[in-house]
């Protein structure tokens, strides 16, 4: 699944904006097309909440108004400041903790020491569960250098 955002100006510079939910794979690069005087730019999005926010942007822009649409982007990247990984990846996927360790088969607490950083998140069939649960890679949920430093040396093993 992916979402499709489409601009659409036309030539009086009206700016209007549509988002499509679409079945498959998603394409490799953004289209532009021009139909009846208007230009028509479509561009792809693995997330929903991603192309929210661009469309958002894309309306904001013209009208003026994207220093507010930035200032509660910001209001809202401090709040994260000091978050774990963890604990983004899993409310941008929209899961709660408890939903999260019920389909990983591991106890609420645990998870939620993982996120507070009272505990390392170290067991590897642990790691590719919570991966497996969210659609992520094991880059996007750890924080330990040590473990991040391993899957480099892993990848870059010829």
């Amino acid at each position: 699944m992916y979402y499709i955002v489409t601009k659409t100006v036309d030539t009086d510079g009206k700016v209007e904006c549509t988002l499509t939910e679409c079945e498959g794979q998603i394409p490799s690069t953004s289209t532009l097309s021009s139909e009846g005087g208007k230009s028509i730019i479509e561009t792809y999005f693995n997330k929903k909440e991603n192309a929210e926010l661009y469309a958002k942007a894309i309306i904001a822009e013209s009208k003026g108004e994207l220093d507010l649409l930035l200032s509660k982007t910001l209001e809202g990247l401090k709040s994260r400041i000091g978050t774990s990984k963890l604990k983004q990846v899993r409310e941008d996927a929209g899961l709660s903790q408890y939903q999260l360790a019920k389909k990983v088969g591991i106890k609420k607490e645990f998870l939620q020491s993982y996120e507070q950083g009272l505990k390392r998140l170290s067991k590897i069939d642990v790691i590719l569960k919570i991966c497996l649960a969210l659609g992520c890679q094991m880059e996007d949920i750890i924080d330990e250098p040590e473990i991040l430093g391993l899957l480099d040396r892993y990848k870059s093993k010829d």
